[in-house]
């Protein structure tokens, strides 16, 4: 399960990162650049296709391991629950779909169990990825960056591993709740789209990719302040010491609710193809690597 999400990721990541980088650049510089797809451009005009590209080394290299975590920790939390759940409320049968009820717990602490557990991985990962890719704005005006090797040694001998953890209580506050909305909306319009995939393990479907597809669009669009947030924190703009409620009333105060919600619409089309392209490179990695799942609740 913990391969298949590694592979996942990496697919996931590699497929999507230009959006990623565009959509970084513009949050951590929205007045330089008006909107996702002219920061995109800009890029490609002033440093061509390389450019847009900046930091998927890292992104992979953390994508994966972190990935792992966050699939395998989700399935195994998922699994016992579910056979837990499934004697008490199913008859003493896991196959039989859960009542709605209970399903929804079951995702809900299954998800938060799979993000903490990735997010040890996740947050530096994502510091020193948005770190070079918010370097790309920094190359635009002459002045000198770092590679990713370089980047991580220079934070770690002026902040320590603090450092690389820069932003982890926002980065919790923003993809615990989205974690929680992104999975409980994917197996639940999963189930009401093809109700037999309850109980059809491994096996691939378009259900899956749609899916996917609106409960990354929605998960994401309610979360993009505090995405804003842990982008302007981990590339230096905000304080990290403020906390995420003090970030927040910081923005909205100058800002407004433009400023909270800066590259929401790019956020949610990437969390859209990513939740997408990820939750179905899941399930047909699970399927290439014949693994054993569990039924779904």
């Amino acid at each position: 399960m913990a391969l298949a999400g590694a592979m996942a990721g990496a697919i996931s990541t590699v497929t999507l990162h230009p959006i990623d980088t565009a959509k970084t650049l513009r949050q951590s510089n929205p007045q330089a650049f008006k909107g996702t797809i002219q920061a995109l451009s800009h890029m490609l005009k002033t440093h061509g296709p390389g450019s847009i590209y900046a930091g998927v080394g890292a992104a992979v290299v953390g994508s994966m391991p972190s990935s792992a975590l966050y699939f395998g920790a989700y399935e195994s939390v998922k699994a016992r629950l579910t056979r837990a759940a499934g004697r008490r409320w199913g008859g003493g049968s896991a196959q039989l779909v859960l009542p709605p009820g209970v399903r929804a717990g079951v995702h809900v602490i299954s998800a938060a169990c799979g993000n903490a557990a990735s997010s040890l991985v996740f947050v530096p990962k994502e510091y020193v990825k948005q770190s070079l890719q918010a370097q790309k704005g920094a190359a635009m005006r002459g002045q000198a960056t770092l590679n990713a090797v370089a980047l991580v040694k220079a934070t770690l001998r002026q902040q320590g591993i603090r450092g690389l953890y820069r932003g982890y209580w926002a980065t919790l506050s923003r993809n615990v709740p989205s974690a929680i909305l992104r999975f409980t909306l994917y197996e639940e319009i999963k189930l009401h789209l093809r109700p037999n995939l309850a109980n059809m393990p491994g096996k691939l479907s378009p259900a899956f990719l749609l899916a996917g597809a609106v409960a990354g669009a929605v998960a994401s669009g309610l979360t993009t302040p505090f995405d804003v947030v842990k982008t302007q924190v981990a590339t230096g703009r905000l304080d990290r010491n403020l906390g995420v409620i003090k970030s927040l009333t910081k923005l909205g105060r100058e800002g407004g609710i433009r400023g909270l919600y800066v590259g929401a619409q790019p956020r949610m089309l990437l969390s859209s193809l990513f939740t997408a392209v990820g939750f179905g490179s899941f399930e047909a990695m699970k399927t290439l690597l014949q693994v054993d799942d569990h039924p779904l609740p």
